[in-house]
């Protein structure tokens, strides 16, 4: 490598991905997705939903308020004042 060379040479060098490479473009697996979030709902009240960046404006009108019993904690103190 000459610093001074005013004309250096140029090499274009391109990589190719295999089709099952993680970098690879290609879509999510919609159908494994949608089945993994309808197990993780229950099926009666609450079903689970799998969203997607055209469907994600619905999910703020889906999440319906929850409530759950906690139960009471109780303080002691096994120390002695003195």
């Amino acid at each position: 490598m000459n610093p001074d060379n005013r004309h250096p040479a140029k090499l274009d060098y391109r990589v190719s991905l295999p089709p099952e490479h993680e970098l690879a473009p290609g879509g999510w697996p919609r159908r494994s997705c949608a089945k993994l979030a309808a197990e993780s709902g229950t099926a009666d009240k609450y079903p689970g939903h799998f969203y997607r960046e055209d469907t994600l404006l619905d999910l703020p009108n889906k999440v319906l308020p929850q409530s759950v019993r906690i139960p009471g904690r109780r303080n002691s103190c096994s120390g002695t004042a003195g």
